[in-house]
């Protein structure tokens, strides 16, 4: 019966900080997001995407959210833009591209014919 207590007291003495140490590391390997823009998710993560789309060198690209939505950051650099949308046009071309809602896909598509497009309007001041 003293073996009984005193190997209950050894297995408290290390299942309990084993328990609370995986607690507090599976606390600490949650993500942590943060809200950005559209632009930015599009830039950081479409970009090239949309240049060779286009055929045009990214630097040239201009890129207009199409509407709202903001978008989500994670730590580790994945983005999340449910249902954002945007028109990108350079050299020419327009086309637009969209983040699917979630559950339907996790990069940016395009959704458009690449079309021709008037030259973008100088922008004030230049």
């Amino acid at each position: 019966m003293c073996y009984r207590v005193h190997q209950g007291d050894q297995l408290k003495r290390f299942v309990l900080p084993l328990g609370a140490a995986l607690l507090g590391l599976a606390c600490a390997t949650q993500p942590s997001w943060t809200t950005v823009s559209s632009t930015e998710a599009f830039r950081a993560t479409a970009l090239p995407r949309a240049a060779f789309e286009l055929s045009c060198a990214a630097e040239q690209i201009q890129m207009t959210p199409l509407n709202s939505k903001p978008c989500l950051r994670r730590d580790d650099g994945a983005y999340v833009c449910a249902g954002g949308q945007m028109g990108v046009q350079g050299c020419g071309k327009k086309t637009t591209f969209i983040f699917p809602p979630l559950g339907q896909g996790d990069d940016w598509v395009r959704n458009s014919e690449v079309l021709n497009a008037p030259p973008a309007p100088a922008k004030s001041g230049e």
